[in-house]
């Protein structure tokens, strides 16, 4: 069971000489992280958790210990990492200063870890050195900016009087190796009109290898090649002057990518677009003509607006074919949904022969869906959509099988009170589960209506046919007055793949939870 220590502002813990305090399977976070415990000061968004608001010295801790909203004094904020180093997740890193990951070193960032960025500044890998991030769906790494009040609190402490803006820090220089899954790069990318500023920028000899990531709300340009090489898998550009600038001698390749609201689509040319989506682009597909045109294989293109059509579509390079001037059907792209219907040219159109065996959202490829398609299919003759969602057919099943086996709770609790909540869930499929995935919870009050507790993230998967018990406790919220019934919803975010039936993920608490208003009674 984990327990949560939560701290008002500028409460500290402390251990004296000869005094001990362990703290294994424990969360450190100030009383305004709602993602924990609750909303304990019952006042929905109102206040976010500010960066090292508290302190903790002399805690005899292990890996399961977290600090949220903590700066640990030990690690290196700026400067450089000249050995090995791991950042963990949950915590927030502020990087107040230019930092180097030195030849021979590797920075290794865990899920759910907030690295944020003051003005101007950057996170560079030298040659030899190397930045592993690889997160999950349910725990995304995030690099972001210190203004960015979402993502980690209020790190630049100035109450939310300033705002996320494109540019407010500027790139990660890969010349070394940096991996990335389920990485969320934001607001970078920072510099003038005639600077050469780029969220990722890889200098000769750098790799890059980015699956299910984002890059958005950028400045300039997303990602530049000086010699190096990347490889980009469902991923996501999204608001940025240009997708990709210079390359050379196709060693850029992007496969079932996004590249949406942005000026253009490459500087110079020299990289290869398979099954991805260009859409809603502003000025024009390509700037320059250096290495020659960009190769796009089975690729939709689109602009809402029709600012500019098909006609200089990049079909005419070698290399290049298949691609159609065609609506993709997103879901919401507007707030980021880059789903697309089942109505959508996209579906069966891509080429199965590059596809990654996975979507962003953690669903298989090649599930064939269309009665005419028109890619190609791969050497099992099976069909892939473009783009980084693979729309699904209603009856697919999946090897894992996620059930909520039993859920129990307090009889009664008090408003403001605490609600303490067990629940069981067995893997009953095939293959083991893995990852992490959120379980939600809710009260169903006599009237029917949902009021949201909260959100419980799982790690360490489970194995096929074993079970894992699970425990946690929410504060009750003032809306809840009277009886009401508890529903949990295992893997509600479908952060694990289980086909489309989930019927055996949600749950109710036998009987039902009496909530009352706390008594008082002065002296």
């Amino acid at each position: 069971m984990v327990s949560v220590v939560a701290f008002v502002e500028g409460a500290s813990l402390t251990v004296s000489d000869g005094g001990s305090c362990v703290a294994k399977d424990v969360t450190f976070t100030p009383l305004a992280d709602d993602t924990v415990g609750g909303d304990t000061l019952f006042d929905g968004n109102a206040t976010v958790p500010t960066q090292d608001a508290y302190a903790v010295n002399g805690v005899e801790d292990d890996e399961t210990t977290e600090y949220r909203y903590m700066t640990p004094p030990s690690l290196v904020m700026e400067g450089t990492l000249n050995s090995d180093t791991t950042w963990k997740g949950w915590n927030v890193y502020h990087v107040t200063g230019d930092l180097t990951i030195a030849k021979g070193a590797t920075l290794t960032i865990m899920p759910g870890a907030i690295v944020k960025f003051d003005d101007g500044k950057s996170l560079t890998v030298a040659s030899g050195g190397t930045l592993n991030a690889i997160g999950t769906r349910a725990q995304p790494i995030v690099f972001t900016s210190a203004r960015d009040d979402e993502h980690g609190g209020d790190t630049n402490g100035d109450g939310g009087t300033t705002k996320a803006d494109c540019g407010d820090w500027k790139e990660i220089v890969v010349s070394g190796s940096f991996n990335a899954n389920y990485v969320n790069i934001l607001y970078g990318a920072g510099g003038g009109a005639s600077e050469t500023v780029d969220a990722v920028k890889i200098y000769s000899g750098g790799v890059v290898e980015m699956k299910n990531s984002r890059l958005e709300h950028l400045q300039r340009y997303a990602v530049c090649d000086e010699g190096g090489s990347s490889h980009f898998e469902n991923c996501v550009i999204n608001d940025a002057y240009m997708a990709f600038r210079h390359g050379s001698g196709y060693r850029d390749v992007f496969d079932n990518c996004v590249i949406h609201d942005c000026s253009y689509l490459s500087n110079n040319g020299g990289q290869v677009f398979r099954n991805c989506i260009v859409a809603n682009l502003t000025t024009d597909w390509q700037w320059g003509t250096q290495y020659g045109l960009v190769q796009c294989q089975n690729c939709v293109f689109w602009n809402k607006d029709a600012k500019f059509g098909p006609q200089s579509l990049p079909n005419v390079q070698s290399g290049s074919k298949d691609n159609s001037w065609a609506d993709p059907k997103f879901m919401d792209p507007g707030n980021g949904d880059f789903r697309i219907a089942e109505t959508s040219p996209c579906i069966d159109a891509g080429d199965g022969t590059f596809a990654p065996e996975a979507d962003w959202y953690g669903q298989p490829r090649k599930t064939n869906l269309m009665v005419e398609q028109t890619g190609t299919p791969n050497a099992k003759g099976e069909y892939v959509d473009i783009g980084i969602c693979e729309v699904q057919p209603r009856n697919v099943k999946s090897d894992i099988d996620l059930a909520l086996v039993s859920v129990t709770a307090d009889a009664s609790a008090t408003i403001g009170g605490v609600l303490n909540v067990s629940w069981t869930v067995e893997n009953a499929g095939t293959a083991n589960a893995t990852g992490s995935w959120r379980d939600t919870f809710e009260l169903i009050d006599a009237s029917g209506a949902t009021i949201k507790l909260g959100s419980y993230t799982v790690s360490g998967g489970i194995v096929a046919g074993g079970k894992r018990v699970f425990t946690t406790k929410f504060n009750v919220p003032s809306a809840a007055v009277g009886a009401a019934r508890l529903r949990v919803k295992v893997n509600a975010e479908r952060d694990v793949f289980e086909g489309m039936i989930m019927d055996n993920n949600v749950a109710f608490a036998g009987g039902t939870i009496d909530l009352a208003l706390a008594t008082y009674t002065p002296d």
